[in-house]
C-alpha cells in the first residue's frame, strides 16, 4: 500500500490476511520491484498528490495488480483517468466513486474496471444487493445527465486559502487538487478539530493516524470562498487562544 494513504485499504487487506507492505509516496518511482498487488489512490487521500506516469509503472511491472483508486479524478487538472489504458494492461484494476464528485455521500455508489478476466473473478465474490435501490436511481440520474466540473474556480480558491494558512504560520503541502494537507505549528490537531467543530461547526480532518503522516498533520478541503474565510477567522481565534 503506498502511504499515507486511506485506511480503508489496510483494513480490508487485514481482513483477508494479506501481508502487507508499506511504500512511502515518494518512495514508489525509485522502487525496483513491486510485490504482487499494490493499492494507490491518484490523486491520493489525504495528500492530493498524482502520479503521473502511471504507464510507465504498468509496463516495467507486468507481475504487479495495480489497484488504482479514482475516487478524486474529476478534481485535478494534472492527470486524466487510466480508463484508456486498461484494454493494454491487464494488471490495471480502476475504482471509481460517484460520491465525491456529485456530493452523494451516502449513497455509497461506485463501480471497478478492469478486464474481462478480473471482473468475472469479482462477480463470483460480490455481495448481493451491494447496491440499494436508491443510489441505482441516482446513478442512472448521474449517467444520463453526466457533465464536466469546471475546477478553475475551485482551485484559484484553493490557492487563495492555502496563503492565509501560510500567513497564519501553518503549513501547507503542495497539492492537485482541491483538498490539501497542513500541519499546526500550536496546540495539538485533536483540540483544534473539537474546538473548530463545538465553536463554529467547521470540520476538518485529523490527519495524525494515517500511516505516515504523525503531530500536527490535518486535512483541508477548500470550500465556497465564504466558507473559506470562516475557517481562517476561526483560526485566528484558535491561534490568540493558544500564544
Amino acid at each position: 500500500i503506498v502511504i499515507p494513504s486511506f485506511s480503508e485499504y489496510e483494513d480490508a487487506c487485514r481482513m483477508h490476511a494479506h501481508q502487507l507492505e508499506f511504500i512511502q509516496w515518494h518512495n514508489l518511482t525509485q522502487t525496483t520491484s513491486l510485490p504482487d498487488l499494490l493499492w494507490l489512490g491518484n490523486p491520493n487521500n489525504p495528500t492530493g498528490t498524482v502520479i503521473t506516469h502511471m504507464e510507465s509503472l504498468l509496463q516495467h511491472h507486468p507481475d504487479t495488480l495495480f489497484i488504482v483508486d479514482e475516487a478524486f479524478i474529476e478534481f485535478t487538472r494534472t492527470i486524466g483517468s487510466l480508463t484508456p489504458l486498461l484494454e493494454a494492461y491487464p494488471n490495471l484494476v480502476i475504482l471509481r466513486s460517484l460520491t465525491k464528485s456529485f456530493a452523494i455521500p451516502g449513497l455509497r455508489l461506485g463501480y471497478t474496471m478492469a478486464c474481462p478476466k478480473i471482473i468475472h473473478q469479482l462477480a463470483r465474490i460480490k455481495m448481493p444487493w451491494s447496491v440499494n435501490t436508491l443510489a441505482l436511481a441516482a446513478g442512472d440520474f448521474i449517467f444520463e445527465n453526466y457533465g464536466s466540473i469546471d475546477l478553475s474556480p475551485l482551485l484559484h480558491d484553493k490557492d487563495i486559502l492555502q496563503q492565509q494558512l501560510r500567513d497564519l504560520q501553518i503549513h501547507t503541502y503542495e497539492s492537485h487538487t482541491h483538498y490539501f494537507l497542513c500541519r499546526a505549528k500550536h496546540g495539538a490537531v485533536h483540540e483544534l478539530q473539537q474546538f473548530l467543530l463545538n465553536e463554529h461547526r467547521i470540520a476538518i480532518r485529523n490527519a495524525e493516524n494515517f500511516r505516515g503522516l504523525g503531530p500536527g498533520h490535518f486535512r483541508v478541503a477548500t470550500q465556497k470562498p465564504h466558507q473559506n474565510q470562516l475557517l481562517i477567522n476561526a483560526l485566528k481565534e484558535w491561534r490568540l487562544s493558544c500564544a
